[in-house]
């Protein structure tokens, strides 16, 4: 929610990218690559380095609200047997709880109608208020309707703790102050695997076609 407010001030206006930091935010490796350049030069829209699964005591009532919206306003959202589109994603996991990305996301796509229409209806819904719907949530939600698997990017390589407790810690990068082993990516809450391969080798179903990764260097 403080995203999106943040956005309609002028002085973010001119702005290309934002990145988003949790309280108690850590990067555990050093990041040896511009994630903002990645991201311009391959044209990704949002990207992330963890994503798990959302409380659902937390979000009693934002499955039906989302699919509300898309009922109303399915013009925007794409279309469920596009083999791009991740909305068959929102629908295997959205009645059970939702998905958070931790992110760099281009600002546009905070400015574009679409979006904007998302987060007044959610507004509206007062869920924001009276339950639980943060930023990750919404955010992640809005790339789940909006953009397809290309436009989206996976951080293997950059570690990140939040909450001193869920950590992302890649597995083939020698140089992180964290356990491989307790990858959360690993952990049972995690959602990561749904959208696309990041076992690690470790054999781990993949509901979707690959999201593509890299490990793109400066």
């Amino acid at each position: 929610k403080f995203g999106y407010v943040l956005s309609r001030h002028p002085m973010m206006h001119k702005l290309d990218f934002t990145w988003r930091f949790e309280a108690g935010t850590e990067y555990v490796c050093p990041i040896e690559q511009d994630l903002f350049q990645y991201i311009y030069e391959n044209n990704k829209t949002t990207s992330f380095s963890m994503a798990l699964y959302e409380y659902k005591e937390t979000i009693p009532s934002l499955y039906h609200t989302v699919l509300e919206f898309a009922s109303q306003y399915s013009h925007w959202i794409k279309p469920f047997g596009n083999s791009s589109s991740l909305w068959a994603f929102l629908k295997i996991l959205l009645p059970r709880s939702s998905m958070d990305i931790i992110c760099g996301i281009t600002f546009s796509f905070y400015t574009e109608e679409k979006y904007q229409a998302f987060f007044n209806f959610l507004d509206e819904s007062n869920g924001i208020f009276y339950e639980q719907w943060g930023d990750p949530v919404i955010q992640s939600l809005a790339a789940t309707l909006f953009l397809s698997k290309f436009d989206i990017h996976f951080w293997d390589t950059v570690g990140y703790r939040v909450a001193n407790f869920f950590t992302h810690c890649p597995t083939e990068f020698k140089k992180c102050t964290c356990r491989p082993e307790q990858n959360f990516d690993f952990m049972v809450i995690a959602v990561c695997d749904f959208i696309f391969d990041c076992s690690y080798g470790v054999n781990l179903s993949c509901h979707l076609p690959s999201i593509e990764t890299a490990n793109y260097r400066m």
